[in-house]
């Protein structure tokens, strides 16, 4: 499965702070700020995470279709040598735009990316923006588990079996589309937040972190067993009706990864 070029974005813009991609709605003036950013362009965006490398903001955005939940994230890389690689490899942004829509495509539920930045290659100091839809009502994987944890025991069963089956229908339809996570651990799933009440609430999750996807020419079963391996080792605690669910739905949406026995998930490997 191959990943589609930049050049398929709706609109695109090179100015002399860099390069932009974006959907037809963004607009190029919109575009052009977030190329020249330094700092977030909408001043009432609201901090979410702040790291190493990324920092995280929400905000409300007008677009054509009415206004929306979004998320900008602002790559930067410290370190000088993380800075010069940005000469050879393509950027963290750009990747993940690509992806999204690749990934969407083959019906892989990940929030749609609206926009990427990227500087020129010589101008290592400056920073990469991505901006996606920011999907409400939701936790990741390690927050789910952390507050299931304090339900009672009934609740917590139920829920957790509900996760599990949406999780696992995500990644085997990642798998059935040709795709492999390298770091998918519990942050990098989010899933919908239930409440002991929210027995008719539909649960979905989404994949995110989408760098870190890739598309081997042949997605082997090895390659599927690391990915499920890393998720697991980040969940120790799943149990396992849980575990059974996941094992079901997963199969459901990726017939090749059918044969992954239980084991393999229930206590997986740590290759």
């Amino acid at each position: 499965m191959f990943a589609p070029s930049v050049a398929d974005a709706p609109l695109r813009l090179v100015t002399q702070r860099g390069r932009g991609w974006a959907v037809a709605e963004f607009g190029a003036d919109r575009l052009a700020a977030l190329i020249a950013a330094d700092d977030c362009p909408d001043p009432d965006a609201v901090l979410q995470k702040a790291g190493n490398t990324a920092v995280v903001l929400r905000s409300e955005l007008a677009l054509p279709a009415g206004p929306a939940a979004v998320c900008w994230k602002r790559i930067h890389r410290k370190t000088r040598f993380k800075r010069w690689a940005t000469l050879v490899r393509t950027r963290r942004t750009v990747l993940t735009y690509v992806y999204a829509a690749r990934l969407r495509a083959a019906g892989v539920e990940t929030p749609r990316a609206l926009a990427c930045t990227a500087p020129h290659r010589w101008q290592i100091e400056r920073p990469a923006w991505l901006l996606t839809d920011w999907v409400e009502g939701t936790e990741d994987l390690a927050m789910a588990e952390r507050r299931l944890a304090e339900l009672p025991a009934a609740d917590r069963l139920r829920i957790a079996g509900r996760y599990a089956a949406a999780v696992g229908r995500l990644l085997g339809t990642l798998h059935a589309a040709g795709a492999s996570h390298r770091d998918l651990k519990p942050n990098n799933v989010l899933i919908t937040r239930l409440a002991a009440g929210d027995a008719d609430v539909t649960v979905r999750a989404w994949v995110i972190d989408l760098d870190a996807v890739a598309f081997p020419v042949r997605l082997t079963r090895r390659r599927r067993r690391r990915d499920l391996a890393r998720l697991r080792r980040g969940l120790p605690n799943v149990p396992r009706t849980a575990l059974a669910r996941f094992l079901r739905a997963y199969a459901a949406a990726s017939p090749a990864g059918a044969a992954d026995r239980w084991q393999e998930f229930a206590a997986p490997a740590n290759g």
